[in-house]
């Protein structure tokens, strides 16, 4: 049997940080860290750092930050116990916790349990005689035992009940239920019912395997019922972060490094079933920036399958502009009309595909045709409409060497001269340069009426502190071994540290150390300690990386320094500030009507000057 704590830190010694980061974020090396954009707002400009040395995380934007546990927590919404078997299982770390190690399971907890007794549950009613509508609807569609297997198909029966009496025998409540999207409430009568009945069943699986939600096709007639239906929104079911079929398509996305993205589930598990394995789908929304920084872990190429009709050719538009700005390098494959990706592999097989996937066109080759064929390109204010249109499209590009080259295609592509599509895009850029800097400004004229609270706090906490408090702050946690050098010094004790705020941040540092060699992780796994200390803490040991203009000041760009020598430097500035304190308390005694106090005083006064020209020296 383990306990918690010893796994957690074998964990911590095993697993690199930026290794499990790195999974979620695209992250680059920038000096000593590894920099991102945070995976927990959205943001344009990297302010997300990892520092591989420190095992920790920090977003210099929103202020999120901790070590790969915390991150694994906040990310993927895990209790503390959840977040240690994920990443001892990463680790290679096989345990069972020992009695005395079992928390309080969470809600989280109980609802992600719940989806997996439910999908379970509905694999189960698959098998029976009542199940036998769903299955025969998934062999007419052609899906193999594996495939049914694979995907984990099911079916929900034609009940009002049947799920909610199955999980509450489970142990699991009412509220829970709902809380999973499994349940209804009827308010009126304060009573539940299933939401899902006699549907095929299609759960919906995050990057970690565990069911999230999950999407539903009418088997009936009933045309007063939609054909399809998905989970709600709801605890841990996003349908802007989650992609269908992206568990199963991980390593094939990785190997390819480019995915194929459809529209529906049912071309997913066919394109799967004919070895097309890097294939996702949205979950019945349109493409959204979540998930395309979901798909940017794997690869920047993305090939759009949509279907060949209007709405597809919208949904195309919609997504091929919000992958661009994302950096992705776009293809789209065109079916031919009234062939969506399921009818043509089930007619052609995966080879025609494969071609038809060889053969798939640039944006600016789809944004023509489709023009083209739209009757858009026929006149000269058409094709000049199109032409600013697509210049606009090719400015969100974040690579501006290819923006030439665009250019000239769509130069040729429409009978315009280079030099006047130039001019187009010059002009496009001026106005958007004129409108940025405009609300630069503004933003600028806000924060100085209102400055940033987070910011703010730094700037307190830093103006409270002595110099040479802050100094030893900075040293011992930038700095390997520091704090341990720190708090083996024979000459250091906290009688020396004058502030209240540094005798409160010395108490912590102190405190953490008595527990582990690793302050920093203490620090962040410990609940007493307020957030603005954290922060405070967490930033100066990612010293050496300027991310805005409050922490210009206080973070610095120097060399790497001699950490012992500048510690017993700034120890020995603090005795001689103590050392001048009692010398001026001594002098006043000196003015005593006592003689022998004043001869006293002067004799104090003498040894505490030698003292201090020795620590000088």
């Amino acid at each position: 049997m383990a306990n918690l704590e010893e796994i957690r830190d074998e964990i911590l010694q095993k697993l690199d940080i930026v290794d499990v980061v790195g999974d979620y974020v695209d992250l680059n090396k920038r000096g000593s860290n590894y920099l991102g954009l945070c995976p927990f707002h959205d943001e344009k400009t990297a302010s997300f750092t990892v520092s591989s040395e420190k095992g920790i995380f920090k977003c210099f934007g929103c202020g999120a930050g901790g070590n790969l546990l915390t991150f694994i927590m906040d990310y993927e919404k895990l209790s503390y116990q959840e977040a240690i078997k994920v990443l001892a299982k990463k680790a290679g770390i096989e345990f069972k916790f020992s009695s005395a190690s079992k928390s309080e399971v969470n809600k989280y907890d109980l609802v992600y349990r719940a989806l997996g007794a439910a999908k379970d549950f509905f694999i189960k009613t698959l098998k029976t005689n009542a199940g036998k509508i769903a299955s025969d609807y998934f062999l007419q569609r052609g899906f193999s035992k594996n495939s049914i297997i694979k995907f984990g198909l099911g079916y929900s029966p034609n009940s009002w009940d049947a799920l909610l009496n199955a999980l509450n025998k489970k142990g699991f409540s009412n509220d829970i239920l709902l809380s999973a999207g499994l349940l209804i409430k009827n308010e009126e009568r304060q009573s539940f019912y299933d939401r899902f009945r006699d549907r095929a069943m299609f759960p919906i699986i995050d990057n970690m395997g565990r069911v999230i939600g999950f999407g539903a096709r009418r088997l009936n007639d009933d045309e007063t019922q939609p054909k399809y239906i998905n989970s709600p929104q709801g605890l841990v079911y996003d349908k802007s972060r989650s992609l269908y079929g992206l568990y199963d398509a991980r390593a094939e996305l990785r190997k390819q490094k480019a995915a194929i993205l459809v529209e529906g589930y049912i071309d997913v598990i066919t394109l799967h079933q004919a070895g097309i394995s890097n294939t996702i789908a949205t979950s019945g929304t349109s493409l959204s920036s979540e998930q395309l920084s979901i798909l940017s872990r794997y690869g920047k190429k993305l090939f759009l399958v949509f279907d060949s009709d209007s709405a597809g050719v919208k949904a195309t538009d919609r997504a091929l502009e919000m992958a661009i700005e994302k950096g992705f390098e776009i293809y789209i494959l065109q079916l031919p009309k009234k062939e969506d990706p399921d009818s043509f592999v089930k007619k052609h097989g995966r080879e025609v595909f494969n071609v038809y996937l060889d053969g798939a066109v640039s944006f600016l080759e789809f944004k023509i045709k489709t023009l083209k064929e739209a009757g858009l390109l026929a006149t000269p204010s058409n094709k000049a409409e199109a032409a600013r249109d697509i210049i606009r499209i090719i400015s969100k590009i974040p690579d501006r060497l290819q923006h030439d080259d665009y250019i000239a295609n769509l130069a040729r592509y429409l009978s315009f001269s280079e030099f006047q599509l130039q001019q187009i895009y010059k002009e496009k850029n001026e106005i958007e340069r004129k409108q940025f800097k405009k609300q630069r400004n503004e933003i600028i004229a806000e924060k100085k009426e209102a400055p940033p609270q987070a910011s703010k706090k730094i700037e307190n906490i830093r103006d409270m502190l002595q110099s040479e408090e802050y100094l030893l702050l900075e040293t011992c946690l930038s700095e390997n071994d520091g704090v341990k050098m720190l708090f083996s010094y024979e000459k250091f004790n906290m009688e020396l540290i004058m502030s209240n705020e540094g005798q409160r941040l010395f108490t912590i540092l102190e405190n953490m150390y008595s527990l582990s060699d690793n302050v920093i992780d203490e620090l962040i796994s410990d609940e007493s300690i307020s957030e603005s200390d954290k922060d405070f803490l967490v930033k100066l040991s990612l010293k050496g990386h300027q991310f805005d203009k409050n922490w210009e000041k206080y973070i610095d760009t120097i060399p790497k320094i001699d950490v012992k020598q500048t510690i017993i430097d700034t120890i020995n500035r603090l005795i001689i500030k103590r050392i001048d304190i009692k010398i001026e308390e001594l002098m006043q005694k000196q003015k005593s009507d006592s003689i022998q106090e004043q001869l006293e005083a002067t004799r104090k006064i003498k040894e505490l000057t030698e003292s201090k020209l020795l620590l000088m020296k």
